[in-house]
Formats: C-alpha cells, sequence, structure tokens
C-alpha cells in the first residue's frame, strides 16, 4: 500500500500562501525532515513570491516535497517564482 503524504495538499488545487507556508514549517520543525536548514532554504522561495494563491502542481518525484516552490503554479498555470540554484547546507 502507498504511504499517503502527510500534507493533503490535491494536484490542481488552490491554496492560500500563508496556509503552505504554516503546513511547510510545522514539519520541518517537527523533527521528520533530515535536512532542515535544506528545506527552510527552499520555503524561502514560497515566502517571498508575491502571489497569495498557490496552485499544488508536482510534475516530478524530486518536486513533490511542498516547500519546493517547483511544485505549486499561480491559478492562471504560471511558475509560481524564479527559479534559483539552491547549495546544500549541510
Amino acid at each position: 500500500m502507498p504511504s499517503m503524504p502527510w500534507h493533503g495538499f490535491k494536484k490542481g488545487e488552490p491554496y492560500n500562501r500563508d496556509h503552505v507556508i504554516a503546513e511547510c514549517e510545522k514539519r520541518i520543525e517537527s523533527g521528520k525532515v533530515k535536512n532542515q536548514p535544506d528545506a527552510l532554504n527552499w520555503l524561502e522561495d514560497i515566502r517571498t513570491c508575491s502571489h497569495e494563491t498557490l496552485v499544488w502542481r508536482p510534475t516530478k518525484s524530486h518536486r513533490r516535497c511542498p516547500w519546493n516552490a517547483g511544485s505549486w503554479e499561480t491559478p492562471t498555470g504560471e511558475s509560481l517564482c524564479e527559479p534559483r540554484v539552491h547549495t546544500r547546507k549541510g
């Protein structure tokens, strides 16, 4: 049986950015994330994005993580933020 995602976000559904950030922070701070500094670094892209509504659009296995801005789009289907290179911290 496949494991269920912890977040409950449904593909194609819109969510308030602050709700997404709160859910991600809760998970990161729970201790269940292996690299918390890296996850917080990724979450910063969502936190600083100007869009208030985000649509869950995971497209590849490495983008199924909600704190990865690549997993989200605007309601009009645009990329959430300009891509940037992240360096691993740890």
